[in-house]
């Protein structure tokens, strides 16, 4: 919900969090992973439009399966275990190890602040009559548990997401630092096909459609696949018959694809293969996309509008959901465009005034893992 796009060799958004995408080589050098801020922004896009209900017949079409937004968040969770997992394999390269600490403190500094400060100002609203959150209800959304635990209030249901991702950021480099490559693949291998049989488990007992669709071990099929898309790269960009369809035509039929995987016929088959199905075309999606960057598609998403757009999603993300309110007695702030504008002003003033400055405070108190003398050292900016 939700992880800049800059993997500066640093480790988000997903909208829980946008991480960082450019990876560092040598001292005073850096090389931007394209496309992924562009990515993020038509993610968080998604998910506005899906709020504001601007496209109410693609909100749950009666052949689909799943919510517009799901697949803003899909895609959210995707990049996440993508580009954590390179932050985490280029750093192991580069020094040997991965260093926990770090990482941790980098993660604190980049999702953290930004959590705390729209809370506060849930809590300012309320006092003023423009909000209904408790004090109960705004301190579990700093426990990272809201994807077990509904709290009732509107206004904090949507860090259900950055409650999955801060779960995968405690448990994954933990794992993944005991762990070969080729190990890690494996076992990312078995949860992709582990996750489905968990979520027919699930409907088969009639779970609610929080369980199938908040719960960690439902969704953890998303970020393992973005996990394996960043292990498994050059594996995959040496495979011809990937490249060949990578740089043909038919690579733009991948969006009908992913969407088609959504369609109603049997929830069975959407919550057992559907959802992998999606899941794998968009990490595809994500690799073309960065592959390509230089073909119109490419030249789109690295848009100077549509970078920003990205790296203000995280902040957006959190702010959209006190604005566009989707319950009877809706404050007059919630009404469309206003909504959409303060959405939009407030989560940028945000990024500038509390994100940005919290991340660079980072920087500076959490020492960067040395390499050597001619290697530069983990810049960390998520």
């Amino acid at each position: 919900m939700p992880q800049s796009s800059r993997i500066a060799s640093r480790s988000p958004s997903a909208p829980g969090g946008t991480e960082e995408s450019v990876l560092a080589s040598t001292v005073g050098t850096a090389q931007r992973l394209p496309s992924l801020d562009g990515l993020r922004a038509i993610s968080v896009g998604i998910i506005l439009s899906f709020h504001l209900r601007l496209l109410p017949t693609l909100g749950r079409p009666r052949w689909m399966k799943f919510d517009v937004s799901t697949l803003g968040m899909f895609i959210f969770f995707v990049i996440s275990g993508f580009i954590i997992t390179k932050l985490l394999l280029d750093e192991r390269e580069r020094c040997g190890t991965i260093h926990l600490p770090s990482f941790y403190g980098r993660r604190f500094f980049r999702i953290f602040p930004a959590l705390l400060a729209y809370l506060l100002g849930l809590a300012v609203l309320g006092r003023l009559g423009l909000a209904s959150c408790s004090v109960h209800q705004l301190w579990l959304g700093l426990t990272f548990l809201g994807n077990y635990r509904y709290s009732g209030c509107w206004s904090t249901a949507h860090l259900w997401s950055l409650s999955v991702e801060e779960q995968f950021y405690l448990l994954w480099p933990l794992v993944l630092s005991r762990l070969s490559s080729r190990n890690a693949s494996r076992l990312l291998l078995t949860v992709i096909c582990i996750v489905p049989a968990i979520r027919i488990a699930h409907l088969v007992h009639g779970a609610d459609w929080m369980t199938l669709e908040w719960h960690s071990e439902s969704v953890a099929d998303s970020l393992a696949i973005g996990c394996l898309l960043a292990i498994r790269r050059n594996w995959l960009h040496a495979n011809l018959a990937y490249q060949r369809f990578a740089n043909s035509r038919f690579c733009w039929f991948l969006p009908v694809a992913v969407l088609a995987a959504g369609w109603q016929h049997s929830p069975l088959f959407y919550q057992g293969f559907g959802k992998t199905l999606m899941l794998v075309g968009i990490a595809i999606g994500i690799d073309i996309s960065i592959q390509r960057s230089k073909t119109a598609w490419g030249r789109c998403l690295n848009k100077a509008a549509l970078v920003k757009l990205g790296l203000w999603s995280y902040s957006i993300y959190l702010w959209q959901q006190v604005f566009i309110i989707q319950l009877p007695g809706a404050q007059p702030y919630a009404h469309f465009p206003l909504n959409l504008g303060l959405s939009l002003s407030v989560g940028i003033a945000s990024y500038y005034l509390v994100e940005r400055p919290a991340i660079r405070w980072g920087r500076q108190m959490i020492p960067r893992a040395q390499t050597s003398a001619n290697v530069a050292v983990l810049k960390e900016a998520t």
